[in-house]
């Protein structure tokens, strides 16, 4: 993984990582089952939180890519910049 060939440790790599493996664990027994849709309110916090950790973990990555040496020339689209969405 390009995180490991760039000199991240192994447990940093893990933390900044474990809320996509989260949200993988929890997705991956019924991802392909069929069922009826069904909105369990008592989860929408959990969920809500589960979100802003993947954000935070999203924008580690791309703060890490952003600073990489290959990436000097890169600017960022200003009209994106701060925009965030809350549920």
């Amino acid at each position: 993984m390009f995180l490991e060939k760039h000199g991240v440790n192994e447990k940093t790599r893990k933390d900044v990582l474990k809320p996509l493996r989260d949200v993988r664990k929890a997705r991956n027994p019924t991802a392909h089952a069929i069922g009826t849709d069904a909105v369990d309110v008592s989860v929408i916090g959990e969920q809500a939180k589960q979100m802003e950790r993947v954000t935070l973990t999203l924008e580690q990555l791309r703060r890490f890519l952003q600073h990489h040496p290959r990436n000097r020339q890169w600017t960022p689209d200003e009209s994106l910049q701060g925009e965030y969405f809350h549920l």
